[in-house]
């Protein structure tokens, strides 16, 4: 009965640990979210330094592109239009439909019109390559070269020539910038429109060309017009692209317009995840455009953001699961809505602390139940003496007088006990003790070292009684 008490005992002991230690992760996890609730409500500051460094990224190959060869073909093909349009009509006039060869043949004869408009591209090719303009190719070779495609491409449609005298600089430039990475980045969209807001090349679709009214399909694109870069995202061919726009400029007046921009895909987020140190989504209003979080977790988001409003302000938004910070991206020209979300799983930080709080009953349960068995041990090790010496008392009560009880124990107190049942059976059984043992036994000393212990002060009072008795 008395261990049960005592196991009851430690069984509630052990509870009350553990509920203790329950309660001890519980309010770790307080802490933590607040610490991770400040960090992300700061997170938009170090994502605006990474959206900073992506337009500067953008910007810097709008400015490379618009001052490289395309502006010089560019040039020369919005200043001399009406000369190609005109050539164009007279050649096709003498010699309709499939006569491409004989057309060809007539506008080489244009040798006037097409020496002035090789000679200004030359000049203009000189001055966009720099020192050793002509270094790979002389200069009369070039201008042959030119003379010759002008008068192959008109043959074809003044259209057409639009297109390979664009797109051809357009790529050798664009291939130069992603080969080389100078930006830090590579381009996944490069388009050219011309001054007219007609889309004249795309770098990536080789027979994309003479799109009308393309300028119209993005506010930004008439806004750059203008003469500054502008930003925005914008979706094109069914892709989401963060894109700056860009004036290509001649002499102070506008002859096109350039869109540079890198697609807002997995491998965008993989890379601003990895730098934000955040999970990282984009959205349009409700509508998801890409998100690096898991599904359940995005459908979550959606359900809890803010209401829109007109003037869409930073918002911190709690779930069960996530912490998210909500940072609208001001500026766009198409896009008012577009968000980019930071998040961060709770579950992820506070997983830990989860998994202790899911061992403490099991800690709490493999604890007790050492504790028994050492408990058990020390309670047998600590009464393996009485058990003994009651035992070799149901000896002697059962008639074996001869009994010794064994006195080899570590605890001097059961060495004593077991010595004084010996004792204490060879008296019952009427054996002489040594003068020693009896002693020890009695606990006093002998009559001889009483007399010498005994004051003298005593002895004569003992005289006194005797003579008065006499």
């Amino acid at each position: 009965m008395f261990r049960l008490v005592l196991i009851a005992i430690f069984a509630l002991l052990t509870v009350v640990g553990g509920v203790s230690l329950f309660s001890a992760v519980e309010q770790a996890a307080e802490p933590m979210e607040e610490q991770l609730k400040g960090r992300v409500q700061l997170s938009h500051k170090a994502y605006a330094a990474v959206a900073d460094l992506r337009n500067a990224q953008l910007e810097a190959m709008v400015k490379d592109i618009s001052d490289s060869e395309v502006q010089a073909y560019l040039a020369v093909l919005e200043g001399n239009r009406k000369g190609f349009l005109q050539l164009e009509t007279d050649a096709f006039g003498r010699f309709p439909g499939e006569q491409r060869d004989e057309r060809a043949g007539f506008i080489a004869d244009q040798a006037e019109f097409l020496n002035t408009v090789t000679e200004d591209l030359a000049k203009r090719i000189e001055v966009a390559r720099g020192a050793g303009a002509w270094k790979d190719q002389p200069r009369a070779e070039f201008v042959k070269q030119a003379r010759e495609d002008f008068t192959s491409c008109i043959a074809i449609a003044v259209d057409h020539c639009m297109f390979e005298m664009t797109r051809s600089p357009l790529k050798d430039e664009v291939d130069s910038i992603r080969n080389s990475n100078r930006h830090g980045t590579r381009p996944d969209l490069v388009v050219v429109a011309d001054s007219r807001g007609t889309g004249r090349a795309d770098v990536d679709r080789p027979k994309w060309s003479k799109v009308d009214g393309f300028s119209e399909q993005f506010p930004l694109l008439r806004k750059a017009k203008s003469g500054r870069v502008v930003h925005d995202v914008v979706e094109l061919s069914g892709k989401p692209y963060f894109v700056a726009a860009g004036p290509i400029s001649d002499g102070g007046a506008s002859i096109g317009t350039l869109m540079v921009g890198v697609a807002l895909d997995g491998s965008l987020l993989a890379e601003e995840s990895q730098t934000l140190g955040w999970k990282v989504s984009y959205l349009d209003g409700k509508k998801l455009i890409k998100t690096s979080l898991s599904e359940p977790r995005w459908e979550e988001l959606l359900l809890n953001l803010p209401q829109r409003s007109e003037d869409p302000q930073l918002a911190l938004v709690e779930t069960d699961n996530l912490m998210a910070q909500v940072i609208p991206l001001k500026g766009a020209y198409s896009n008012q809505d577009v968000m980019a979300v930071l998040s961060a799983d709770r579950t992820e930080l506070l997983e830990p602390l989860e998994d202790i709080k899911a061992v403490v009953p099991l800690f709490s349960l493999f604890g007790f139940l050492v504790g028994v068995i050492i408990f058990i041990t020390l309670i047998r090790h600590h009464t393996r003496p009485l058990v003994e010496i009651d035992s070799g008392i149901h000896e002697i009560i059962t008639g074996n007088h001869d009994y010794e009880f064994k006195s080899d124990y570590s605890d001097k107190l059961w060495v004593s006990f077991a010595k004084s049942l010996n004792r204490m059976v060879g008296i019952l059984q009427g054996r002489d003790l040594e003068e020693d043992d009896l002693e020890e036994y009695m606990g006093v000393v002998t009559r001889e070292t009483a007399a010498v212990q005994v004051p003298d002060s005593f002895m004569d009072d003992d005289d006194d009684d005797e003579e008065e008795v006499a």
